[in-house]
């Protein structure tokens, strides 16, 4: 429902989300200092809000599964030895300047791209192969990745479920130590990556008795809407400014 509904209120082609979402992965790419990125997640959180996407509360179904991937984010980055020392022990640096802003760098970095998935992430999966296939993918393509795309809510139940489970068993994950919990989500994340791959065999065998991807010839009707000048204004007006940006003027 409300997939849907945000569809019925969403003013902009499928296709400039798309587009927006590539300019946007370039970006993130191609700025490297930390103030640029904030900028960028700036620009990416006003795109949303014209878009009247509620973002944070797509992203909030996630948090568990986020806090542990920022958290190894951070942990990658934090004891990077770069710049002035900030903590030492016993002589040796543990976190310096360019660490502290390469972790921060790395997190920007994910949560821009976390953003822009959810962009593309609140349409129905019939807007979503349309468009693509519009953008010249072809038709094969453009399935797996609504297909994708889909898995992600799919992923998120096993999850809950799981924690439901351990919870039912007696064990409240979120009073455990930080320690604790981190142990315990990474006990989950074998039998949920191994519970995603049997559904994705199963459906993919269903897709194959359906006869996807035999040479038929296949004609479709695509109500939706194609790209207007407010569409085209976005796109230039984010392309004109991520290049300023990258470049400093």
């Amino acid at each position: 429902m409300e997939r849907s509904s945000q569809n019925e209120r969403s003013k902009f082609d499928v296709k400039t989300k798309f587009v927006l979402v590539i300019l946007g992965s370039v970006f993130t790419i191609l700025f490297t200092h930390p103030f640029k990125l904030l900028i960028l997640f700036f620009a990416i959180l006003c795109l949303l809000v014209i878009m009247d996407i509620k973002a944070f509360a797509v992203l909030f179904r996630f948090r568990r599964l986020l806090s542990i991937f920022l958290t190894l984010v951070v942990l990658q980055n934090l004891f990077s030895p770069s710049g002035k020392t900030l903590i030492a022990i016993a002589g040796h640096p543990v976190i310096s300047e360019g660490g502290l802003l390469k972790a921060f760098s790395g997190v920007l970095r994910v949560v821009n791209m976390l953003l822009l998935g959810v962009m593309i992430a609140v349409e129905s999966p019939e807007r979503i192969t349309a468009a693509l296939e519009e953008l010249g993918v072809p038709h094969k393509l453009a399935m797996m990745v609504s297909v994708a795309l889909l898995f992600l809510s799919v992923f998120r139940n096993e999850a809950m479920d799981m924690v439901t489970a351990l919870k039912l068993r007696g064990i409240d994950i979120d009073s455990e130590s930080l320690k604790r919990r981190l142990m315990l989500y990474f006990r989950l994340a074998f039998p949920l990556t191994i519970s995603a791959l049997r559904k994705a065999q199963t459906m993919a065998a269903i897709i194959e008795v359906r006869g996807f991807g035999s040479e038929l010839r296949q004609s479709k009707f695509s109500p939706f809407n194609n790209m207007k000048f407010w569409d085209v204004a976005l796109i230039s007006v984010f392309t004109i400014w991520g290049i300023a940006v990258w470049m400093g003027l």
